[in-house]
């Protein structure tokens, strides 16, 4: 089942009903929200029909025509047809709806990364992009330079809080604003004298139009070093294009327990944008792809966390036969190398072992390396 993320709620770990489309109440920002928009033209248009002619080409005679796809699933089963070939397409209707679905459950992702979508996103922070959308290399980003332009600070991105901690985020963000401003100022002789040495012909020229030309390279080289003190509240807009399968680890991972709403609402209006267009997106009728939201527990620092809790609670003697197992294992040497080639899977899972302080007959070799190698423990991977 289809579950969406409970978007404007940050400690929801999970969710049976669909998130409510945001109104003015709901909205969690005191700032303009970010603006989402999908450039149509420049996307794919048909991601449901697209991912299953790539499958259905895996094993046809000849590659498979998205529009086919379209007409098998979208129009109406012409009048014409005998009630045997009426069945038959029904069937083929029926697989094709299905195909997409078992497509995702089965991992056979790179179906899904055919459809491409160009989104222009607005009024985003610094820190969604770099904490989330800039998080992984599936993605390719056009965004606005913080060199190239000065950052004003009229607009900062401003979560609905309420009047105490509103009161304490804003001077934060005074504060951060200031910095970037005084360290700019402070930078900028310094620049001044760096760049006339390296283009001493333009320092030296008098006209008011090179001084000018002067005085904004200088302000650029400043401003690039003292943006690191600005807000990660600061808004950018970007171009941002990404493929449908990892469109859909957005859809899920948005929920993850460190997810900012902003991140969260972003997301939605994303996926909403491309529902416009494909209402197939997230499965067809009765196939809706298995898109169950993380939760706390499903997180791989939750597990690790939940590990860590296990080996605080060990007891004295499970703590001290591991470390007399330990010493055995590593005799009279400080180090030593302790295995090979035919050995690696071993000596894995002992690193493995070593880490979590945990006894062979505690964790078995196979579980030791199904939990650092098994992609199907990997919640992230979708």
């Amino acid at each position: 089942m289809v579950t969406t993320p409970a978007e404007f709620d940050l400690d929801a770990t999970t969710a049976t009903t669909a998130a409510p489309t945001p109104t003015a109440e709901t909205t969690p920002f005191h700032s303009p929200p970010p603006t989402v928009t999908l450039l149509r033209d420049e996307s794919t248009q048909h991601p449901f029909a697209l991912a299953v002619a790539a499958a259905w080409s895996c094993y046809g005679g000849k590659p498979a025509k998205v529009e086919n796809v379209l007409r098998l699933v979208q129009e109406p089963a012409p009048a014409s047809l005998s009630p045997l070939k009426a069945s038959d397409r029904a069937h083929r209707r029926e697989r094709a709806l299905r195909l997409y679905a078992d497509l995702f459950a089965a991992g056979h992702h790179t179906t899904l990364q055919h459809a491409t979508f160009v989104f222009v996103l607005d009024n985003v922070s610094r820190l969604a992009i770099w904490s989330f959308f800039h998080a992984h290399p599936f993605y390719n980003s056009e965004q606005v330079s913080q060199r190239y332009r000065e950052v004003t600070g009229e607009t900062m991105v401003t979560p609905a809080l309420p009047e105490a901690e509103a009161a304490i985020y804003q001077e934060a963000m005074a504060r951060g604003l200031a910095g970037y401003r005084r360290l700019t100022e402070l930078l900028t002789p310094d620049m001044q004298e760096r760049y006339a040495r390296v283009f001493p012909a333009r320092a030296k020229a008098k006209d008011p139009e090179a001084e000018r030309r002067l005085a904004d390279a200088v302000m650029k080289r400043a401003q690039e070093v003292a943006r690191y003190v600005l807000p990660l509240a600061t808004p950018a807009h970007f171009y941002h294009t990404v493929n449908g399968l990892t469109l859909l680890r957005y859809h899920v991972l948005a929920n993850q327990p460190d997810a900012p709403n902003e991140v969260r609402y972003i997301v939605r209006r994303m996926v909403d944008e491309v529902l416009a267009i494909d209402p197939y997106f997230l499965g067809g009728p009765d196939h809706a792809l298995d898109l169950r939201p993380l939760g706390a527990s499903d997180t791989l620092e939750a597990q690790a966390l939940a590990h860590w809790r296990t080996n605080v609670a060990q007891t004295a003697a499970g703590a001290e036969a591991f470390c007399q197992q330990f010493d055995a294992d590593l005799g009279e040497w400080d180090s030593r190398l302790v295995s090979v080639d035919p050995k690696s899977e071993r000596v894995m899972a002992d690193a493995v072992r070593a880490v979590l302080g945990a006894e062979a007959s505690a964790l078995s070799d196979a579980d030791a390396l199904a939990q650092v190698l098994d992609g199907g423990d990997n919640p992230y991977l979708g």
